[in-house]
């Protein structure tokens, strides 16, 4: 919190969302309120998860730019601010990403990742890179030869505009209606806003540091309920990646480099035991077989199908 609110650049206010917690969350806040009056908390009745305590917070805003930190991260660049601010004068962005900084629990050493699961920095010709190119992006990154190598997964490694934002949220609730993702709900989000975006820059900057925990909520939620996490989002992930590429008129062939790797977690939905979750999903691969936006997927989508209904029956 100390790098955060001692800030060399001070005009930025602080929306905490407190999501319905059983410790002294609620009272730490006010307390950090008596001593700067930028704080504004949210109280949640009832947990709502992390999708929903970011939006509120995003809601709330007031400014033109908004930055996300997780609870059990941090920032370690008491100059972040100001030198994103200044960078963004010269180049007037709607989208800057920096650099993260990992610390693994139980250890002091903190260090800066050449590669790891997020794809925080990348190295590019251009200093800002537009539209189209923006949004290309998305599909591949010519650095990491994966099936869907999105660039910038998380999106608290940056700021981000905060009507890119809105366009992002309101495309994202009238797809899920408010039942989102269980896990890795940056994705998505991170996708649209590539998408509405007119520009992006990313700065080998020092300015996160995110907190590897054995117990942090994503990895708890994955050991209790792993198969059925996995297959859920996955599920949910083509879904929303099949209305997106209709919707804004996307190469899907591009987007998937190589369907096989995705097909073992797609077919985790048998451990679910639900033939009502199953025959959506079948409904869902028939819909896009007729659609024909693509003879991969769609050979891809019959296999899926021929390995559902063995399931069911």
């Amino acid at each position: 919190m100390a790098k955060l609110i001692n800030q060399s650049f001070q005009n930025f206010e602080i929306i905490i969302t407190n999501d319905n917690s059983n410790d002294n969350t609620e009272i730490i806040i006010k307390n950090y309120q008596l001593i700067n009056n930028r704080i504004k908390i949210i109280n949640h009745n009832k947990n709502l998860g992390v999708y929903k305590s970011r939006i509120d917070s995003a809601l709330n805003t007031n400014g033109e730019f908004i930055l996300f930190i997780d609870p059990d991260d941090m920032l370690i660049n008491g100059h972040l601010f100001e030198e994103l601010y200044n960078y963004n004068l010269k180049y007037n962005l709607d989208m800057i990403e920096f650099s993260v900084y990992h610390q693994k629990e139980g250890k002091k050493k903190i260090f800066y990742p050449i590669y790891h699961e997020f794809n925080h920095y990348h190295h590019f010709n251009k200093t800002i890179i537009f539209q189209p190119d923006l949004s290309n992006l998305i599909y591949y990154n010519p650095n990491i030869q994966k099936p869907t190598a999105i660039i910038c997964r998380t999106i608290w490694n940056e700021i981000i505009r905060k009507s890119v934002l809105m366009n992002s949220i309101e495309y994202i609730e009238k797809f899920y209606y408010n039942s989102f993702l269980i896990t890795a709900d940056d994705t998505p989000i991170n996708i649209l806003n590539f998408n509405f975006a007119h520009n992006y820059s990313n700065l080998k900057l020092p300015g996160y540091l995110y907190n590897v925990r054995k117990n942090s909520m994503s990895r708890i939620g994955a050991k209790k309920k792993n198969d059925i996490i996995i297959s859920y989002n996955f599920l949910l992930f083509y879904q929303f990646f099949y209305k997106y590429i209709k919707d804004f008129k996307k190469d899907l062939n591009y987007l998937f480099k190589d369907l096989k790797l995705t097909y073992p977690y797609i077919l985790k939905i048998q451990n679910l035991n639900g033939r009502n979750f199953i025959s959506k999903a079948i409904d869902l691969f028939i819909q896009i077989i007729n659609d024909d936006i693509s003879l991969e997927f769609k050979y891809f989508s019959e296999n899926i199908i021929s390995e559902l209904k063995k399931i069911k029956s």
